[in-house]
């Protein structure tokens, strides 16, 4: 099995997870270390699977999951072209950038009264 074929299946997985037991963006965890590993090449298409996956299984709009991913998507690679390079710097963006998409999620769903 390829690596992509890979990845969407783990991250399916996560989305369910994520639905399940503890609600931290566990497919937005793994987007962004598939992003430091192996670049941006499917990026998009897998922030499109984890907004499909989510807004199906938690019954909120896709589009403001997919708006929220890519908000804290975006804000995590514009950040990381300006701080170093290290291993520190990358936990904690990733850290804000889960943080960006919960805040992003509840002020999309509260600006458009859904």
């Amino acid at each position: 099995m390829s690596s992509v074929a890979t990845f969407l299946v783990l991250l399916i997985f996560l989305t369910l997870l994520q639905m399940t037991f503890w609600p931290v963006a566990f497919g937005l965890i793994a987007i962004l270390i598939w992003y430091l590993l192996k670049g941006s090449q499917y990026t998009l298409f897998y922030i499109l699977i984890f907004s499909t996956m989510l807004g199906l299984i938690a019954n909120i709009p896709i589009w403001i999951v997919f708006l929220a991913t890519v908000v804290s998507f975006y804000l995590f690679v514009g950040a990381r072209q300006v701080l170093p390079a290290r291993f520190v710097t990358s936990v904690v963006l990733i850290l804000a950038s889960i943080f960006t998409w919960e805040i992003s999620t509840l002020f999309f769903t509260r600006l458009f009264s859904v």
